[in-house]
């Protein structure tokens, strides 16, 4: 592998993209370029750390942010039922198989 072809593995490898043999063959050429490629992967490594801040998050549906909200309110009902357990056995095993 020349140093060209190096770089280019370098960006797959910063983001996890190379399969196995690929990363063992890249291994090796990291060590046959010693310093000039460490310095490339770190120079790599910064791009994207800044390229992936630079990235606005996207809105969340309100049919995501609804089915999440449904999760934790089943989750606090089941939690509160468990705390009760003793108690109020037949109410909360309804309630919680119903889920």
């Amino acid at each position: 592998m020349n140093f060209e072809e190096f770089q280019n593995q370098a960006r797959l490898y910063v983001i996890g993209a190379l399969e196995a043999e690929e990363t063992e063959a890249f291994e090796a050429a990291r060590k046959k370029f010693g310093q000039k490629a460490d310095d490339y992967i770190a120079e790599c490594y910064t791009l994207h750390e800044a390229f992936a801040l630079s990235l606005r998050p996207a809105k969340a549906s309100a049919a995501i942010k609804d089915r999440l909200m449904a999760m934790v309110d089943d989750l606090l009902v089941e939690v509160a039922c468990l705390g009760r357990i003793y108690s109020h056995a037949p109410q909360c095993a309804v309630m919680i198989h119903q889920r």
